[in-house]
């Protein structure tokens, strides 16, 4: 019996030391995510991710759409399948959720092949958990499909920086496959942000292969450039397919409107009227058409397409382009790019600029301690550079909210902790032993900087803590009016009810809450859906086939929501622009906040 105790206990220490990394990297994400969900709950950020998974669950147009306008073909054409299965499980909510938890579990446990023994991977894991906290705790709470397709980024740059060299072409594809389908997953949830990240995917390309002794081989430019070319002809195939699914002509001149309106809204600012008026009497708008764009509620207007839309943003770009040329642009977003590294700045960049600083830091002392000074400052050199270049990009569209400024650190940061653990692990003797330095600081630089990067980290979860708490209690508290509203529709099943943009903005939903009856009798004046084949389809199959907007809301069954906080007058206004007298007469109140009203 003894012995046989005894060999169960053996086979039990086997067991553990195969799969440690395996254990410890689980119970820290069980930690994290106990964490999470017992402190919170899930929401989506945005009020689009909201629509994108109304679409895919068939909440919007009755039935789960396969083209879901922001993410590309195939990964929304799968998503709407498990919806057409399983209507009642949130798998969008599902999906996010896996993909950021999953790419925390990807950089955890490559980094724990770093470590020799269980109390330094623990402290590893421990400094990680901190870092996350400090930095991503309200993305992880306030799901945003951007964010989390650029952490899928860094779970596949981290995956292939620490995956270690071979020496044939397939080999080394066969070990880096699974980088691929992360880029590519994130490619298809958000192409955008992707192409954004990819010059930073490049240079781990690079880094990677100089680590490779000797560099300039047959072999690795064969390796390096193979597996190049399959990325890039998968993000190819993806973008190819997308293409044939939306390659009709209704859904060619809907992607013409979506490029131009993202041009016009997210790249430039709409030319106030009273100082365009030729501009806009040339291209046949009035003034309360421009304010049906200033307020989003475009799709009140038919005679509002991808044209016109493209003109506005072509002018407003020549207005821009006039004000201020691109010197003195680039000057002054020098300047902010230079406020943004050194402080906190209004959007959140601590402690981002910190950690990425210590970072760049910590590769220098690496190259200067060990002897590699010349490779490590040429990767030092060339990530800053290109870094910098991303920078100044999306400072020159002033373009850069936190899910894409945190997205582009988030990434710098899983470069630069691969590049470290990768150049740690060098054996001590490539020290410079000319030099007056011992194993001793060899074996202590990485923990000095592991404690420096938590000191930050620490410094913050007070602050971040408090400052998630507070938007998720306000979230609780404001999304009581958007949950009254969806009840309100519900119990109206035969009235429509169109929303004021700006009305809407400050709800979103949960990411696991109740499914709502399809299709939803409510819908928002503009938007990014707005003027699709789905919004299209929604009014044919709620209202009546082929009826616009404008016609729509003086049907007796129609509505309009407005918050009280905003002034509809508005909507009179432009009826009467276009020879319609109309009076907007309340009918009802929801939850103290929203006006319904009906045109007379």
């Amino acid at each position: 019996m003894p012995d046989l105790l005894i060999g169960e206990n053996i086979i039990m220490r086997i067991i553990i030391n195969k799969y440690q990394n395996l254990i410890l990297t689980t119970t820290y994400l069980l930690t994290l995510i106990l964490f999470v969900s017992f402190r919170y709950d899930f929401y989506f950020a945005l009020n689009d991710d909201v629509l994108m998974k109304d679409l895919l669950a068939g909440f919007y147009t009755g039935t789960p759409e396969s083209r879901n306008i922001q993410m590309l073909y195939p990964l929304s054409l799968i998503i709407s399948l498990l919806y057409r299965l399983i209507p009642i499980v949130p798998w969008y909510g599902f999906f996010l959720c896996i993909c950021q938890f999953g790419s925390i579990f990807i950089i955890a446990l490559c980094s724990l092949k770093y470590c020799r023994n269980i109390l330094k991977k623990s402290l590893l894991l421990l400094c990680q958990f901190c870092l996350i906290i400090a930095t991503m705790l309200e993305h992880l709470i306030f799901v945003q499909y951007t964010i989390t397709s650029a952490m899928l980024t860094a779970a596949a740059v981290f995956y292939f920086i620490t995956s270690g060299h071979k020496e044939t072409i397939v080999a080394f594809i066969k070990v880096n496959l699974p980088a691929i389908i992360l880029i590519f997953i994130a490619f298809l949830l958000r192409p955008w942000m992707l192409l954004l990240l990819f010059p930073l995917v490049c240079v781990a390309g690079v880094f990677k292969w100089s680590q490779e002794n000797p560099i300039f081989t047959k072999p690795n430019f064969k390796k390096y450039f193979a597996l190049f070319g399959l990325l890039v002809l998968v993000l190819l195939v993806g973008q190819l397919v997308d293409m044939l699914a939306h390659s009709s002509a209704e859904w060619r001149k809907f992607n013409r409107f979506f490029a131009n309106r993202t041009e016009l809204y997210d790249f430039q600012k709409i030319p106030p009227y009273d100082e365009n008026v030729i501009f806009y009497e040339d291209i046949g708008l009035s003034y309360s058409e421009v304010n049906l764009l200033l307020n989003y509620n475009f799709g009140l207007s038919e005679k509002i397409d991808e044209d016109v839309i493209g003109e506005i943003a072509a002018y407003a770009g020549q207005i821009r382009g006039e004000n201020l040329s691109f010197r003195e642009r680039f000057d002054e977003n020098l300047r902010t790019y230079y406020f943004y590294m050194t402080n906190g700045g209004e959007h959140g960049h601590y402690p981002y600029n910190s950690l990425i600083l210590l970072g760049y830091a910590a590769l220098l002392g690496l190259g200067n301690f060990y002897n590699r000074l010349g490779r490590i400052a040429s990767m030092f050199l060339l990530l800053g550079g290109v870094r910098s270049g991303l920078w100044l990009f999306i400072l020159m569209g002033d373009r850069y909210p936190p899910r894409i400024s945190h997205s582009l650190y988030f990434v710098e940061m899983g470069i630069l902790l691969a590049m470290f653990l990768t150049e740690v692990v060098k054996k001590v003797d490539t020290i410079n032993r000319k030099k007056p330095l011992s194993d001793s600081i060899y074996k202590s630089f990485p923990p000095i900087i592991a404690a420096v990067a938590v000191v930050i980290a620490l410094g913050n979860i007070p602050l971040m803590l408090d400052t998630t708490d507070k938007e998720f209690s306000s979230r609780e508290t404001v999304n009581q009016t958007w949950l009254a509203m969806q009840e309100y529709s519900r119990a109206h099943p035969d009235n429509f009810y169109f929303i004021d943009v700006y009305s809407s903005v400050p709800y979103s939903e949960k990411l696991f809450g109740k499914p709502h009856p399809r299709p939803a009798n409510y819908d928002i004046m503009g938007g990014w859906a707005v003027k699709s084949p789905l919004h299209r389809k929604k009014m044919d199959n709620l209202i009546r086939p082929g009826i616009s907007m404008f016609a729509a809301l003086l049907e007796d069954n129609v509505y309009f929501i407005n918050d009280l906080r905003f002034d509809p007058a508005w909507l009179p206004a432009y009826y009467a622009e276009q020879g319609q007298a109309v009076n907007l007469e309340r009918v009802d109140l929801i939850a103290d906040n929203l006006n319904i009203y009906k045109l007379r």
